[in-house]
């Protein structure tokens, strides 16, 4: 169990945003696979979490992903021959969607979504109370159930950011005004500006404690279709085996994984878009 001290606020000195382009926040629990939790068992943690969470879905199962040090890291999927079907990712939705839990028998997962444009982020403190709260219910079930021990062996924290066209950028000429690192220069040259974009960098995180990986790709938003520029930042990884399994390790983790992806979010985008669109404070 993690101690529900959420309500202090880390001692990160990070920069701060009166108007942060965050979309979604995805707190992710990844542990040794419990092989009893079948499709019954779903529907009895669907009881415990209920009155918050009354939607329910399914989706295909993420892959198990370790970040391994020095060689690059590659997901995988659990195989093996059975004659029972493929696990499935179960969510759990508040009524208005803005809050999910996934669960599927290796991975546990909580999810803050923005679903209406004037939904302002609730920022990194409450998502984790609530990542939190859920966690521990999570595995109190497992315990009363004997489903087996959740053994965790990698943390993920993910921070989903929306550059809107037409309000952050009018064609990938704009980039520079996002990204410091990023520029296109039409001047002289044979190719035209660029229809569509992929851009990915992973960073080594200190001691190997894990990676942040960033990504650009464009989509589309679902309200209304507009073209978007997502900026996708992803910290995965754990704390050194001796703390490996002690709860306060488990959230100092996620503290330092805000702290990377906050301070990697300014490091990589540009200083006119954080002063003009999302007026950063600090």
């Amino acid at each position: 169990m993690i101690p529900n001290n959420s309500k202090r606020k880390p001692s990160l000195d990070t920069p701060e945003f009166d108007n942060p382009p965050v979309v979604e926040v995805a707190c992710s629990v990844q542990f040794t696979a419990l092989t009893s939790f079948q499709t019954p068992y779903a529907g009895f943690l669907w009881q415990e979490f209920r009155d918050k969470y009354p939607k329910f879905e399914e989706k295909p199962p993420l892959p198990h992903v370790v970040e391994k040090f020095p060689e690059p890291t590659r997901p995988t999927f659990q195989a093996g021959f059975s004659e029972l079907p493929p696990p499935r990712r179960i969510f759990f939705l508040t009524e208005d969607g803005r809050d999910v839990i996934q669960i599927q028998p290796d991975r546990f997962v909580h999810n803050w979504r923005k679903v209406k444009d004037e939904d302002e982020y609730p920022r990194y403190v409450t998502v984790r109370e609530h990542f939190i709260n859920d966690w521990n219910k999570f595995l109190a079930f497992s315990r009363e159930q004997g489903l087996g021990e959740v053994a965790p062996d990698q943390y993920e924290l993910t921070y989903v950011n929306h550059f809107v066209e037409g309000q952050d950028w009018s064609s990938l000429a704009d980039l520079s005004r996002l990204l410091r690192d990023v520029q296109w220069d039409a001047r002289g040259r044979f190719l035209p500006i660029p229809e569509r974009i992929l851009l990915r960098c992973d960073f080594a995180m200190q001691d190997q404690r894990g990676r942040l990986h960033s990504s650009l790709k464009q989509g589309e938003r679902t309200s209304d279709g507009k073209a978007l520029l997502v900026l996708q930042l992803t910290a995965r990884g754990f704390p050194p085996t001796l703390m490996s399994q002690d709860p306060e390790a488990m959230l100092s983790w996620f503290d330092m994984a805000h702290e990377w992806i906050v301070r990697g979010f300014a490091d990589l985008t540009a200083e006119w878009a954080q002063k003009n669109l999302w007026k950063r404070r600090k």
